[in-house]
């Protein structure tokens, strides 16, 4: 999920240009090493400073190690370091973490996994005042498929650049239910909670409103009917709460969307 969703009321529109290459190896039939490197480059139009957005970039290389210990079970250890700048505020990060995961395949359709870490954050203002903060990551996610749907559910904490002039850690819980009602046509349920907040002394943003804690809850039931191969209709509503602290108080909305997907065949056939 976006870090920023909900983080201003209005309409500001925002250039996102990211490339993601990544190379694995393998030691053995049970072993393997992934080598990946991540480029994110975010701009506002102008004006959006009033609401406290500003430009960013931001690097992370990653190298994860993997282990299948079984048909059913896989374990892996990732290291990753990503390094963040704030264009217009002059504000960097450095983020530094590892983790330790693990998958099982419990049945043919049932799957869960899990990963515990500690990440170190250090930030450095415009002054060249420096403030290091440490802290713990986690991700679980189980999956269930049915022969007409899946049922997935996820929890996470993790770190993810912020528009607002920082790296912030969020909590982010997820529900995904989808169920064919035919061939063509599925129902399907997406939801998501978000509490973030900012880290350090000094992570707070120019503007007031951005430099603190907020929580975000969003529902969307909607149908996903395939007209071809490669058309789609896609009909839908979608509630949305904020809550920011302080005496910000919350704001919700509703929207009801209809939208016609595209997406071509690759020279390999269906996606």
């Amino acid at each position: 999920v976006d870090t920023d969703v909900g983080l201003v009321r209005e309409q500001i529109r925002r250039e996102r240009f990211s490339i993601a290459p990544s190379w694995q190896h393998g030691f053995s039939e049970s072993t393997s090493m992934q080598l990946a490197y991540s480029y994110l480059d975010l701009s506002y139009e102008n004006g959006a400073e009033q609401d406290g957005l500003t430009d960013y970039t931001m690097h992370t290389p990653s190298l994860m190690m993997m282990h299948q210990l079984s048909e059913q079970n896989l374990l892996s250890v990732s290291l990753d370091a990503s390094y963040y700048e704030a264009d217009d505020t002059g504000r960097k990060y450095d983020a530094y973490a590892i983790r330790s995961g693990f998958e099982r395949s419990f049945s043919e359709t049932i799957s869960a996994a899990v990963s515990v870490g500690v990440r170190q954050l250090i930030s450095e203002d415009a002054n060249g005042n420096d403030d290091d903060d440490f802290g713990g990551l986690f991700r679980v996610e189980a999956t269930k498929e049915t022969e007409t749907g899946s049922l997935a559910a996820s929890a996470e904490r993790k770190l993810a650049p912020s528009g607002s002039g920082s790296i912030q850690q969020s909590d982010v819980y997820q529900l995904r239910w989808r169920i064919g009602m035919s061939p063509r046509t599925n129902v399907y349920l997406n939801t998501t909670y978000l509490d973030s907040e900012q880290n350090g002394s000094s992570n707070a943003s120019t503007s007031p409103d951005n430099s603190k804690a907020r929580k975000y809850f969003t529902i969307q039931p909607g149908i996903l009917r395939r007209l071809s191969e490669t058309w789609s209709l896609d009909l839908h509503y979608r509630f949305r709460w904020q809550e920011r602290s302080g005496n910000e108080g919350d704001s919700d909305s509703n929207g009801v969307f209809l939208a016609i997907n595209y997406q071509p065949l690759s020279e390999f056939g269906r996606r």
